[in-house]
């Protein structure tokens, strides 16, 4: 018995039946709209209408692709743009708190030992105060900078004050006494004891007693100092500073260093008292500042001019620093100089003036 769809059509020869079911297939597919793709159980059969063929044809255009393509590079540029521009300021940043933390460093330095200018420990009340430091001025300075910074105190000169028509770089000396039983250490990183300490302790050494040992101090009664700029080993210019044969760097790029010279007016006393070290003969407030050239350098008790290193009781810093690279936009970047002046330089350093005030706690008048 024959099963399916064949078993329902009347007994007809093979031939005859095929051409019946081809004709009627074909019928079927003109009946279907032209627009709709045939089916088949994987999806659409691609090819098969008209609405097939233009769905396999669609895309860019060149004008369209050119466009993306313009679209994409202008995000691409902005990204590499912000990133860089990120880059650069996070350098800068880096370079100026280097640079801040330099100058602080060394203007902490200065200020702590400019305060200490003219110090001595009176032993009694009838002693001459300035009868330790012999009669000498515990403060000096030059316009242009010492002659020499290894001779002795007496011995130190101006070099000179221009350069080509140019001001150069100014030096400041100065000197205090080393407070017995106390730890004094100086620019270059010496602790000093006073030879008045150790003569005692040898004194109040028993017979037969090791003395105490001091080979690892620095002996002296007093401390001198003197700072300048010079060249260090790198070829930049750097502040120094040198005191018992020991010559060290403060800090490195400095570019100016500018000292002026706070005085205060004499008052009636400042004949009937020594000028160089009572704070008695000054009024007590800063009248002017001046620059080292400006003052008188003598300064003899019972005598003293208005304008001399005798009434001087506070001390103005100022140096200029300046990047250990290139890290500006552009060369010539301006900034302001210890002198007040805007100036430019051809390169792309970043430069920096830091300034302060000190008041000579041992030159203000007491009340």
């Amino acid at each position: 018995m024959k099963q399916g769809w064949t078993a329902l059509l009347p007994a007809l020869p093979k031939r005859r039946l095929w051409q019946a079911w081809q004709a009627g297939r074909a019928d079927r597919s003109r009946a279907m709209p032209q627009a709709v793709p045939m089916l088949s159980q994987h999806g659409p059969a691609v090819g098969r209408s008209a609405m097939g063929q233009g769905a396999r044809q669609q895309g860019f255009s060149m004008i369209e692709m050119m466009i993306a393509v313009a679209i994409g590079l202008v995000v691409t540029g902005a990204v590499l743009y912000t990133v860089g521009g990120a880059s650069t300021s996070g350098r800068k940043q880096d370079t100026q708190a280097r640079m801040y933390d330099m100058g602080q460093m060394a203007l902490n330095q200065l200020t702590e030992h400019a305060r200490m200018v003219g110090f001595w420990m009176p032993i009694s009340e009838v002693m001459a105060p300035d009868a330790l430091l012999q009669d000498e001025l515990p403060l000096r300075g030059c316009d242009g900078g010492f002659a020499d910074t290894s001779v002795a105190w007496n011995a130190l000169s101006c070099a000179g004050s221009t350069t080509t028509g140019q001001r150069v770089n100014d030096a400041l000396a100065l000197r205090f006494q080393v407070q017995e039983g106390g730890r004094n250490w100086d620019c270059v990183g010496n602790e000093y004891v006073s030879q008045t300490m150790v003569d005692n302790a040898r004194a109040k050494t028993p017979a037969g007693a090791t003395a105490p040992n001091f080979s690892s101090y620095a002996i002296s009664d007093v401390i001198e100092e003197r700072y300048f700029v010079a060249n260090a080993a790198t070829g930049n210019p750097g502040l120094f500073c040198r005191s018992n044969g020991r010559t060290e760097q403060v800090a490195d790029n400095v570019e100016q260093f500018r000292v002026r010279y706070g005085l205060s007016p004499l008052n009636q006393q400042a004949n009937t008292h020594n000028a160089v070290f009572d704070e008695r003969s000054l009024q007590g407030h800063t009248g002017r500042y001046a620059s080292a050239s400006e003052l008188a350098s003598d300064c003899s008790a019972l005598n003293p001019q208005a304008n001399s290193w005798c009434s001087v009781n506070a001390v103005r810093i100022c140096l200029v620093l300046r990047s250990d690279d290139n890290v500006n936009d552009q060369p010539n970047t301006p900034y302001v100089d210890c002198d007040g002046n805007v100036r430019t330089q051809n390169d792309r350093r970043f430069r920096q003036a830091f300034a302060t005030t000190v008041a000579i706690r041992n030159r203000i008048s007491s009340p």
